[in-house]
């Protein structure tokens, strides 16, 4: 599954996403354009045009536009881990 992903800049997710018992497959988040903030488990990044993150889903994350102008991004995942 792919998407092309657009995220206003007032965009914030809640960390519901990748509970451990949801078991959900890996994530490729590339950034095309605007400032993109991902929180993995405990640690933060900022992610800008031409970045990318790969990471097993099962974590708990969230994401948010960061910047002064709307996110897009490019996302892929993987099906569920058993």
């Amino acid at each position: 599954m792919k998407a092309a992903c657009w995220m206003p800049t007032s965009f914030t997710s809640r960390q519901v996403w990748g509970t451990p018992d949801e078991a959900r497959g890996e994530g490729l988040w590339y950034v095309l354009s605007g400032e993109l903030e991902m929180t993995v488990g405990e640690e933060t990044f900022i992610l800008g045009p031409g970045d990318s993150a790969h990471f097993d889903q099962r974590h708990l994350y969230s994401v948010r536009a960061a910047g002064t102008e709307p996110v897009k991004l490019l996302w892929s995942g993987t099906p569920r881990i058993p």
